[in-house]
């Protein structure tokens, strides 16, 4: 969920929870759970869809972002070390 969350964000796309849901490979419930702990954590917020009052996306931050960017970094690094 975090690297499609990754994506979107940098490709400008929005992500709603239904999607990020689907992106999980996992039970609904247990992809919602997922998304609580995470804005619970303050990695991601919720946003209400202003068109769309049953629809809401899911926001990475800029926090977030960032420690995904480095873990991204890193693994690209040892790989081509391992080369």
């Amino acid at each position: 969920m975090i690297l499609d969350l990754y994506a979107a964000t940098k490709e400008g796309r929005r992500i709603d929870v239904t999607s990020l849901c689907i992106a999980s490979a996992s039970p609904r419930t247990t992809a919602l759970r997922h998304i609580d702990q995470l804005i619970a954590h303050g990695s991601i917020s919720r946003v209400p869809d202003p068109t769309d009052a049953r629809r809401s996306y899911v926001v990475m931050n800029t926090v977030m972002r960032k420690a995904v960017e480095l873990w991204l970094d890193k693994e690209i690094a040892a790989r081509e070390i391992g080369k």
